[in-house]
Order: structure tokens, then C-alpha cells, then sequence
């Protein structure tokens, strides 16, 4: 009995074992542990690779920006980087290619033209203690005058001397009109309204070619002070004295000249004294560019080329310049203490011009005037 309750048991025993193993297996198979948790290491998902047809292309504009920072460019230390300039303003002038320039002066002799003399002062009439006039012919030494030794402020006049003086320079290799200048606190307070149209102002960085002509074609005053200075207002002096502008000084702030000595300047340009021709050619294109045009120019034909500068203050009206036409290359210098004078300094041009050129106005009429 005792033995077959035993053996009872004992089967009982490997039923049980044989069972538990069977579960076990189940367990195995079913991927769970006994809490219900995955018993195998998940693989992580990827997602499918998309057709080719079904992704659009993205915009440019999308895609992100690096996240890495770029370590930081230096500061230049040793060239200043000049201030950007804007598309320059005036229109071009006349293509001076075909002016014959510079002119050969070395053998021209003055001559005093009586009719040229009467056309001058029929223009000024009673108002001629108030003028100085110079009206020059370089190919054959024609000439007319009015108080041409009369002392005059020169305002602006003074910045044809300072090209002049600078471009003698460069000629001499003491300058470069690509050096860079820098327009200081200084000389941004000689403005009078003019500085801004380029967008320079106190800390901006040009260069001499820049700084030149601003001071020319609009007559920028920061400018032609920064070039005086540049190069050196008692050579300009002495430079104009061996031009023979005997009785012009720019070194003094009453700044002093005559007609006569503004002539001379003129004629240097234009004749190419003591600079090279390039030199010469480029003055005039310059000038060529002023954009005050309001006096000498006004009523010339739009075939006639006339470099110019103008010089204004209160008692201070000026124009000075070079004209080339078909059958003449004059200087005419006018100077007036008269602030009104604009339209009688336009009127003497054209006269002058006129009588260079009879048929230059044969269909006009002195109160149909058609201004440039």
C-alpha cells in the first residue's frame, strides 16, 4: 500500500515536471516574460524610403541654415576699405574724343579784337564796373576785356587751381588719384549740402579720383578743402604765380583773383602747360561734367562742348570755362559782384559764341532762346 501510494506520488511528480516544461516551452515560443513584458531587444523602426516620384523638390529657401558658427572674419587693419559709392549722378557731357586737345599755345600772341570788344560790352552796358570779363580765342589770340585785373572773392573758382595743383602733382608721381582719403570731422563741417549725395559723411574713406570730382561736378566744398590741404595751399600759390595769375592767392581766406589769373588757369588746362595731355584731357571731362549750368552754357547748341566751373556767394557770381566749337576754341571768363546776374552771363555766352559762329542761331530769336 505504502509502495503504491509512492509510486502514485512519484508519477504525480513527472506529470508535474513534464507539464512545467511544457509551459515553459509555451512561454518561450509566445516572446513574454512572466510579467507580460517583451522579452526580445525592439528594432527600432525606419521608415520607408519614399518614391522618388512622390517627394517634391523643395525650395531653395528651405533648406536650413548650418548650425555650426562660423568663426568670426578680422577687422582689416592695414588698407581701409573705401565707403561704397552710388551710380553717380550727372549725365555725361559730349564726347570730347574728337576736341582737339591739348592745343598747341606755345607761339599765340594776344591781339585786341575791336568787334569781339564791342559784343562784350554791348552785353554788360552800365552794370560793367560790376564784371570782370576775359574773353580769350586760343587759335588766333583774339581777345576782349572788361576790368579783367579787378580783384574778386573767388569762391568756388579757387577749385580749378586745386585740380590743377593736384594733377601737376600726380603727373610728378607724388600722388596717385587712387590713394584713399578720409573725410574727417573737419572737413565733413565745410559742407553746404552737397556731401550727402554721394553718402559720404565724417569716417568715409574715397579716393583723390573720387574726391576730385565731386569737388568739380558739384562743386563739394568737404572735398576741395581735403585736397587743398592734400596738396599744400602755398604751392597752389606758387604754381599760379608761374602761370602768371599774379594776383591770385588761395592761402588767405579772403581767397583774391582777377579775371585775368582765372584765364590763365584756364588756358593752362587747355593748352596742357606743365602737365601731360592725359592730364589735360581729364580736367576737361570734368569740367566737361559740371552740373551747374545755369550761366555760360544755358543758351549754347547742344553740339558745342564748354568745360566750366562756377563759383557763388553772396557778392560772388561766377562762371569760367573752355569752348570748343567748329570754328573756334575760346576761354570766356566772367565775374560779377552781382547775385542776380545769371541771365546776362548766359546771354554774353551765347553773343560771344554767335560771333565765333554767325549761322549758329539763324533761326532764333533773342526772346525764344532754347536753353541746353
Amino acid at each position: 500500500m505504502a509502495d503504491g501510494a509512492y509510486l502514485r506520488a512519484l508519477a504525480q511528480a513527472r506529470f508535474l515536471m513534464f507539464a512545467a516544461g511544457i509551459l515553459a516551452a509555451i512561454i518561450m515560443l509566445s516572446g513574454c516574460t512572466i510579467d507580460g513584458r517583451s522579452s526580445q531587444t525592439p528594432t527600432p523602426e525606419i521608415e520607408p524610403t519614399p518614391l522618388a516620384t512622390a517627394t517634391p523638390t523643395p525650395e531653395p529657401t528651405a533648406t536650413p541654415e548650418p548650425t555650426s558658427t562660423p568663426e568670426p572674419t578680422p577687422e582689416p587693419t592695414a588698407t581701409p576699405t573705401p565707403s561704397p559709392t552710388p551710380e553717380p549722378t550727372p549725365e555725361p557731357g559730349p564726347d570730347l574724343s574728337e576736341a582737339p586737345f591739348p592745343l598747341d599755345c606755345d607761339d599765340l600772341e594776344m591781339e585786341h579784337d575791336a568787334e569781339l570788344q564791342e559784343v562784350v560790352d554791348s552785353r554788360v552796358g552800365e552794370f560793367a564796373d560790376g564784371f570782370g570779363i576775359v574773353v580769350y580765342e586760343l587759335t588766333t589770340g583774339a581777345y576782349a576785356e572788361v576790368n579783367s585785373e579787378q580783384s574778386f572773392y573767388a569762391a568756388s573758382l579757387y577749385k580749378t587751381a586745386v585740380m590743377y595743383e593736384l594733377l601737376r602733382q600726380v603727373d610728378d608721381g607724388q600722388r596717385s588719384l587712387d590713394d584713399y582719403v578720409v573725410i574727417d570731422s573737419y572737413y565733413a563741417s565745410q559742407d553746404l549740402g552737397t556731401l550727402g549725395v554721394f553718402g559720404w559723411g565724417v569716417g568715409s574713406t574715397i579716393t583723390v579720383r573720387e574726391a576730385l570730382e565731386a569737388s568739380i561736378v558739384i562743386s563739394d566744398n568737404s572735398t576741395a578743402f581735403l585736397l587743398g590741404d592734400l596738396v599744400n595751399w602755398p604751392r597752389i600759390d606758387d604754381t599760379l604765380q608761374e602761370l602768371g595769375a599774379i594776383d591770385t592767392q588761395y592761402s588767405l581766406d579772403t581767397l583774391p583773383t582777377t579775371a585775368a589769373d582765372n584765364s590763365r588757369i584756364m588756358e593752362a588746362i587747355a593748352c596742357g602747360i606743365d602737365v601731360e595731355p592725359e592730364s589735360s584731357q581729364l580736367m576737361l571731362d570734368i569740367l566737361n561734367n559740371q552740373t551747374i549750368d545755369n550761366r555760360l552754357p544755358l543758351y549754347l547748341p547742344e553740339d558745342a562742348v564748354i568745360g566750366h566751373k562756377t563759383g557763388n556767394w553772396s557778392d560772388a557770381n561766377h562762371d569760367v570755362g573752355i569752348v570748343y566749337g567748329p570754328n573756334a576754341v575760346y576761354l570766356i571768363t566772367v565775374m560779377s559782384i552781382y547775385p542776380g546776374a545769371d541771365e546776362r552771363m548766359a546771354l554774353l555766352s551765347r553773343d560771344v559764341y554767335e560771333y565765333f559762329h554767325p549761322e549758329a542761331y539763324k533761326e532764333d530769336h533773342l526772346d525764344e532762346l532754347r536753353p541746353r
